[in-house]
């Protein structure tokens, strides 16, 4: 049952198959199609001091090295604020204040987690940066004058003049794959995730620069926002605002779902000397005899969103395939599903791991990527046959990710209880319990 649901036409197979050579660039990050981020020829010098708000800097040279706790900051490597941390980078030219600012789900309406960049060497602007993902806020701190910034975004830059000290804007970048979109392991397939960003004033005045365009934005009331994505690119231009978000009118408060957030990052701060990784994993771990359940959840997500933002997507299959807990798995879902669409070439990044260090076959791999897609077509019968067969597939993960799609699909099923690491027996009866409430060839009602 399980090797015809794998080749069923609700989840249709890759066409191609990449050659082993091209799967280990892909999972060393080597320059090319995944990490082409910047140009390695470029110089990489002093920048300036990363200062601690709420958490610390993270850094590394390139996609093979191990990430590290930064205190200097270079050009050309690529920084890290996990989800929940925020970090100031203060330059050496004193010219601008650059804000990291990783988010939880809860701290933002938008999708956007860690806060992720590389700064490049300039003598033309005050701040040439790629942002990656997150958010990023930066800031005129000049005497007098106006900072220039260079954006650099996929396929295109934008040059961003903040008008007079103090003058702010944040911007705000995030990526995702379109619904409908199977994974595919042909590098050159045209598919990509569709980024999105925008840039907002918070204090001040800006112009930008862009295709020939230039748009003047302000503090609310009035034009303050520009969005932009990777598809439409900016549309029809500023659109106006009543008042500042609440993020940044004030140090603010946590909502209650994060009140233990402050304690659950001195607990990782204190372990960060062993490598922010090892630091995360303890974390996780310390989160099953935690007895505060507010600060176990917290200690969870924080822990499993910062794994995927360092890419330590093997560990988190790991634990999604062995967790009775449907909270864990939620978050784990969450964070795999955000890390694929954060740039071109992580799927094809993620089937290798899975493969090279997780053990998976390739049909494995293929499914879980296809789970992670979501390629189905919700009106099609066989989307549910497919789902509901996945409930019994010999990989934990896989179940959990069928689990994660039908109790979407269909919230009628909420009632059905499944746990994909339940014992057989259990499984196969929720199984049965499904086909019940959606027979083979029809839709749910």
């Amino acid at each position: 049952m399980i090797g015809r649901c794998d080749r069923c036409s609700a989840f249709p197979r890759p066409q191609g198959c990449v050659v082993l050579a091209l799967l280990s660039g892909l999972l060393f990050g080597r320059p090319g199609l995944v990490s082409a981020q910047t140009d390695w020829a470029e110089p990489r010098v002093y920048f300036g001091k990363a200062t601690l708000e709420t958490g610390s800097l993270l850094s590394r040279e390139g996609d093979d090295q191990p990430w590290k706790v930064a205190r200097d900051v270079f050009t050309r490597d690529r920084l890290l604020a996990l989800g929940g941390l925020k970090t100031v980078v203060a330059p050496v030219s004193d010219a601008i204040k650059l804000v990291l600012w990783g988010n939880l789900p809860a701290q933002s309406p938008l999708p956007i987690l860690e806060s992720s960049a590389i700064l490049h060497d300039t003598g033309a602007f005050d701040l040439d940066i790629t942002l990656l993902s997150g958010r990023a806020v930066i800031t005129n701190t000049k005497k007098k004058g106006s900072a220039k910034i260079w954006l650099r975004m996929p396929g295109e830059g934008w040059e961003v003049t903040l008008d007079g000290p103090g003058s702010t804007v944040a911007l705000d970048l995030y990526g995702r794959w379109p619904h409908g979109v199977p994974f595919v392991k042909n590098p050159f397939a045209p598919e990509r995730p569709i980024s999105v960003l925008s840039l907002q004033v918070i204090e001040g005045s800006a112009d930008v620069r862009f295709g020939g365009r230039q748009q003047r934005l302000g503090t609310p009331p009035g034009p303050s926002i520009l969005h932009w994505d990777s598809v439409e690119g900016a549309g029809s231009g500023p659109q106006r605002l009543d008042k500042l978000p609440d993020w940044a009118t004030g140090p603010g408060t946590l909502p209650d779902e994060l009140k233990s957030l402050p304690e659950v990052v001195a607990s990782y701060l204190k372990l960060c000397d062993q490598g922010p990784v090892p630091a995360l994993l303890a974390l996780l771990t310390s989160a099953d005899s935690e007895k505060d359940a507010n600060r176990a959840s917290v200690t969870r997500e924080f822990a499993v969103l910062g794994l995927a933002a360092c890419g330590a997507l093997p560990h988190l299959a790991e634990v999604l395939a062995s967790s009775h807990s449907a909270e864990l798995r939620e978050t784990i879902v969450l964070a795999m599903r955000h890390w694929i669409g954060s740039a071109p070439g992580r799927d094809l990044q993620l089937y290798a791991m899975l493969i090279g260090y997780a053990k998976y076959t390739e049909r494995q791999a293929d499914t879980l990527l296809q789970l992670l897609h979501s390629p189905f077509d919700p009106k099609d019968p066989a989307t549910y046959q497919t789902l509901i067969a996945y409930l019994q597939h010999d990989k934990p993960a896989i179940r959990a990710l069928a689990r994660w799609h039908l109790y979407r699909l269909v919230p009628s099923g909420a009632k059905i209880a499944y746990d994909p690491n339940g014992t057989p027996e259990a499984r196969a009866k929720a199984a049965q319990e499904w086909k019940q409430l959606i027979p083979d060839g029809s839709l749910p009602k």
